[in-house]
């Protein structure tokens, strides 16, 4: 898969605007003031900015689009089998026996060496994308705002305050609002 953003100056870029050094690494950018509008040139509030940003992470799971639907389908299989009570030892268990299966010593191995640290990792994520109303809550000066109930920040889309955000902002939890009820 071919990256088309480079992290520069702490943001994702897009390597086409870039030049490079012997070693690979970014050497210089050019700047997106042409076809950004963001005021004050602050990168980090322009939406073409959080567009980079989130392709970059994407990119830094090495996934490709194919594989991502794969896995995205053995997840929900594995939903069909476990229904909602699956729990990540279900899960390991699962590919422990099917890797002995295949004879897969490799695989085998790499499945029993996940820790306990990266299971307490899948359950804090797991967690944090379960959608959860914000709570409302008053100031000192009987005025109501909305905060999250995993961070307790502050609720705002700061890219359209006139729509709710899917997630915090600041933490990245999942959210719901009464509109998103089904």
């Amino acid at each position: 898969m071919e990256r088309l953003t480079e992290m520069y100056g702490g943001m994702m870029v897009p390597r086409k605007a870039c030049t490079f050094d012997r070693e690979g690494g970014a050497d210089d950018c050019k700047e997106c003031t042409e076809i950004c509008e963001d005021e004050g040139g602050v990168c980090r509030t322009c939406i073409l900015q959080e567009c980079l940003t989130r392709l970059g992470e994407y990119e830094d799971t090495g996934l490709t689009p194919e594989r991502i639907m794969e896995l995205k389908e053995a997840v929900q299989r594995l939903d069909k089998i476990f229904g909602d009570e699956i729990t990540v030892d279900q899960v390991i268990d699962f590919f422990v026996d099917f890797y002995i299966a295949q004879g897969d010593d490799e695989r085998v191995e790499a499945a029993e060496l996940l820790t306990n640290e990266e299971v307490e990792r899948y359950k804090r994520l797991k967690e944090r994308d379960t959608a959860k109303a914000p709570e409302e809550i008053q100031d000192a000066f009987g005025d109501g705002r909305l905060i999250c109930p995993h961070c307790r920040n502050s609720v705002i889309n700061y890219f359209n305050r006139s729509r709710p955000p899917q997630f915090c902002m600041i933490c990245g939890q999942r959210l719901k609002f009464k509109e998103d009820a089904q």
